[in-house]
């Protein structure tokens, strides 16, 4: 039998900044709402700032759970699908093309039932397994250019974006018991990772005011981070901690709702 456990640390911090970040967006739109607006015939003006959040889908071997799914030393990285956000900046060069700046991230959790079948059949050695998980997560920060086609109503566009994130595993408990007996380790929480993190998005912006449009969004994101320190602690005391450092590619498909301000 397995029991899997998801602690929601992470989701309860992330709710915090978004709830934070949805409070700094309102009372700027409160402020540029207070402004007569000069009516244009152009679809965006020069600014907008945006806020989306939606699905975060794990592909390729972040999501992969087979152990033969290999690219060089990156293995499968077990995520399942999670929970994403992002707040960004645009700056209009022409009605068309624009430079974009994004913060953001995401959290997605473990597949805790194929990770525990990667440490033991339980079917073959009769333990009854228990796994508690807290999730992957990433923070980024990008720069972009965005190239929309589109009418006074609608435009869809295209952005590609680089720059840099942090990658963080979190803590991963396993514990084996057979009647009276129990044995536990722990992956340990690992510091956040710095690299290179690239990808683009495709979506459309659909005009609802000369201040406000309706934004939906799919973000593609790759990063391969390297040298990930995790410790696996066991709870014996007569066993020792082992310390391993990892590769691990991070990659998702991410599809957001937002709402975005002009000024």
């Amino acid at each position: 039998m397995i029991k899997i456990v998801y602690n929601n640390y992470l989701k309860k911090l992330i709710m915090k900044k978004l709830a934070l970040s949805t409070v700094t967006i309102f009372l700027a739109f409160v402020t540029y709402g207070q402004t007569p607006v000069e009516s244009s015939t152009n679809w965006e003006t020069k600014h907008k700032i945006g806020f989306n959040i939606g699905h975060s889908a794990a592909i390729g071997l972040f999501g992969s759970y087979d152990e033969d799914d290999r690219d060089d030393d990156y293995g499968p990285g077990f995520a399942k699908n999670g929970f994403s956000y992002n707040l960004s900046y645009q700056y209009s060069f022409t009605d068309n093309l624009a430079a974009t700046f994004v913060w953001g991230g995401a959290a997605n959790q473990l597949n805790a039932e194929e990770y525990v079948d990667r440490i033991a059949d339980s079917d073959v050695n009769g333990l009854d397994w228990e796994v508690e998980a807290d999730p992957y997560a990433v923070g980024y920060v990008m720069i972009g250019l965005k190239a929309s086609v589109g009418n006074e109503k609608v435009k869809g566009y295209i952005n590609p974006v680089f720059g840099r994130c942090a990658f963080k595993a979190g803590d991963v408990k396993v514990t084996g018991s057979l009647g009276g007996f129990s044995s536990s380790f722990t992956f340990e929480e690992t510091d956040p990772v710095p690299g290179l993190i690239y990808g683009g998005s495709v979506g459309a912006d659909f005009r609802v005011s000369e201040l406000i449009n309706i934004n939906l969004d799919l973000l593609f994101l790759r990063s391969n981070i390297e040298d990930i320190e995790r410790t696996q602690d066991y709870e014996d005391p007569s066993s020792f901690d082992v310390d391993n450092t990892y590769k691990q590619k991070y990659s998702t498909a991410n599809f957001t709702v937002g709402i975005g301000f002009n000024f």
